[in-house]
């Protein structure tokens, strides 16, 4: 939040002080623009008509504030190296939290954070991190890498990151990520064809084993 923060900051701060720094057009705009209005006013509502307390609007909120991320990425990144670094830096960021998921799920818990935060039964029990969402955004990244007759990664090494990402969806929350993230899959089946095709089939199959 904080770095989201810092960045629509600096793009406003940008616009304001640099007399050559523009706003990019962009047909996404104007609609991205309402959606975070119209959760602005959503969360006045809640509050002061309603009688809703303001931290139980937050989560649904910064959820959909995120978008706005559009806004700092079109406007300050200016050069294909800045892409690729954002681009790798997201990647990078989803592997690791990958990683700690599983490893808190098969180490002891309050090695890594307190018992309440954990959800626990007899037989599972699953951790919630907040990085999750980067996990998600990097797995469609490699999912669609995969579909690609040349990719700029190792195609080994690829199929290795998927099954790790996946083991940590599936150690992790519940099976409704997992049905989203199929459906998610399915829909890319039917839009390409041929080779590309069968390789998205190969990592559905990794993804459900």
């Amino acid at each position: 939040d904080l770095i989201l923060l810092s960045l629509l900051g600096l793009t406003m701060l940008r616009a304001i002080a640099e007399p050559t720094f523009k706003i990019r057009q962009s047909p996404v705009n104007m609609p991205l623009f309402l959606l975070c209005l119209s959760v602005f006013i959503g969360m006045g509502t809640a509050v002061l008509k309603h009688g809703i307390g303001f931290s139980h609007t937050t989560y649904e909120a910064r959820i959909l504030l995120y978008y706005s991320i559009f806004f700092a990425v079109v406007n300050l990144i200016q050069t294909r190296a800045q892409l690729t670094r954002l681009v790798y830096g997201v990647f990078g960021i989803g592997i690791l939290t990958a990683i700690l998921i599983i490893l808190q799920t098969i180490s002891v818990p309050s090695f890594f954070q307190p018992e309440p935060s954990l959800s626990a039964s007899e037989v599972v029990r699953r951790a919630f991190h907040p990085g999750f969402t980067s996990i998600l955004m990097t797995i469609m990244a490699f999912v669609c890498l995969l579909g690609e007759r040349h990719t700029p990664l190792n195609e080994g090494l690829l199929w290795l990151t998927l099954l790790v990402l996946g083991s940590s969806i599936l150690l992790s929350l519940g099976r409704n990520i997992i049905l989203s993230v199929s459906l998610t899959l399915l829909v890319l089946l039917l839009i390409v064809g041929g080779r590309q095709r069968v390789r998205l089939m190969q990592s559905f199959f990794v993804l459900v084993a």
